[in-house]
């Protein structure tokens, strides 16, 4: 664990790894497997500095914003997948969660009946694919881009290469968003394959993952990316991540008519029950955790990855996303909904 450090001296918490999803209790064996929990040091005095620089710039301006991102805690998600992020890094990933949140989630809420909201989400995204192109953010400190833009300042300290892939990777995640958005209108066409490739891009866990790189790793990206073993092993953490969150989500997007999620796709490609859908979406996400962990562990036993200091701590970060994720996710009440039989 030689790239952790501000780990909090603090006893982290130690939640169960079962959790009750509608009516029914699961339970992760990754959970469980990936090791210790670690938890970074700043993080509440630069989830406070965050909270009130939105504020301050009326990021925030509604209340119920605000309301919902303090029952998220995703200052909890930051500590725990970037517990080796100095203070000012930690607030950048903070930012980028909470401006994701901002771009994606209230505004999915709302697209099926406010045209005027989506509208205006539409230009904001434009505004920031923009800025993650290179041009500057001129205009108020009220937009999407403004926060960007920010962000990207204050990064400048972090491996540049790594930051590169941030900015295109969350060029991708908005571009991918009307994809899931008729996928959503259009549940016919939500096929397996259409919703393991949308997926893997409209769950935004690409630019954390090289944000969290852009902290640990010394060299050019593609010296790390560029081998095969390196792309597997990034895409099963990927699906690990966005399938877990689909698991433990799935009462609110039920709730939301959200159907880009793998128990919907499993429920009705598969022709399952719902019961058995869930079983199912459980079974596939440990695998994608059991497969990360036996690949790994062979990449050690073969000598290929041992003098690689960047592929080593490229790895660890994955492994942090995916353990930090599933405790964010026992934690948060994001995910909790009130359910009838």
């Amino acid at each position: 664990m030689t790239i952790v450090v501000n780990i909090s001296h603090t006893d982290p918490v130690n939640p169960s790894t079962k959790m009750n999803v509608g009516f029914q209790e699961v339970m992760m064996k990754s959970f469980v497997t990936l090791g210790e929990e670690y938890i970074n040091q700043h993080e509440q005095s630069a989830s406070s500095e965050s909270l009130k620089w939105l504020q301050s710039i009326k990021a925030l301006k509604e209340t119920q914003y605000l309301n919902i991102i303090n029952y998220c805690n995703f200052e909890r998600l930051v500590a725990r997948a970037f517990p080796f992020a100095d203070h000012d890094s930690f607030r950048a990933a903070l930012d980028l969660i909470i401006l994701t949140f901002l771009l994606d989630d209230i505004s999915d809420a709302m697209e099926g009946t406010d045209g005027t909201k989506m509208q205006y989400t539409t230009k904001e995204e434009s505004r920031v694919i923009d800025v993650c192109r290179g041009q500057k953010w001129t205009g108020g400190d009220e937009s999407a881009a403004f926060i960007m833009q920010s962000i990207i300042d204050r990064t400048s300290h972090l491996n540049q290469g790594w930051m590169d892939l941030v900015r295109l990777e969350y060029i991708r995640y908005i571009q991918v968003n009307p994809l899931e958005r008729n996928n959503r209108a259009d549940s016919s066409s939500l096929t397996w394959p259409m919703f393991e490739n949308t997926r893997y891009y409209a769950g935004c866990i690409l630019p954390f993952f090289y944000m969290s790189a852009a902290m640990v790793c010394k060299g050019d990206p593609s010296d790390v990316l560029s081998t095969p073993h390196v792309q597997i092993l990034t895409r099963l953490a990927v699906n690990h991540v966005a399938w877990f969150n689909d698991i433990i989500g799935v009462n609110k997007e039920k709730k939301e008519a959200v159907n880009n999620n793998i128990v919907f796709v499993m429920a009705s490609e598969k022709e399952q029950t719902w019961e058995g859908a869930l079983e199912g979406a459980i079974k596939r996400t440990n695998q994608e955790c059991e497969t990360f962990l036996d690949i790994e562990a062979k990449l050690y036993a073969s000598g290929l990855i041992n003098n690689n200091e960047d592929v080593l701590n490229y790895i660890q970060v994955l492994k942090f996303w995916m353990r930090g994720s599933m405790d964010w996710h026992f934690q948060s009440k994001r995910y909790v909904v009130s359910l009838t039989n």
